[in-house]
């Protein structure tokens, strides 16, 4: 969902599916183990814009929807990894 018109596209694949939007579960994204200075940048973008972009692009593609039926819930879950840190392990996982 890191590229927007995909999250976009998500979303309005689920209101021709079943006629309306009433839960968008914001749940994607992953930790990275490996040592910090280990990670590259590329990756490390990666990580970022999966946990970020991810629930900001389906948040925005999900809010015009839910504000037109006046109804909707939109929920975040996290990881106790985005919170804890360990050893060895990439300095960033999501939040």
């Amino acid at each position: 969902m890191t590229v927007e018109e995909a999250a976009q596209a998500a979303v309005q694949l689920a209101v021709d599916a079943f006629g309306r939007l009433d839960v968008l579960v914001n749940n994607a994204g992953y930790g990275d183990t490996q040592p910090f200075e280990q990670v590259t940048s590329e990756d490390f973008r990666q990580l970022v814009d999966t946990c970020f972009f991810g629930v900001v692009n389906l948040t925005r593609a999900a809010i015009p929807i839910m504000r037109h039926q006046r109804s909707g819930h939109i929920l975040h879950i996290s990881s106790t990894g985005g919170r804890f840190a360990t050893p060895r392990q990439c300095g960033v996982s999501c939040f």
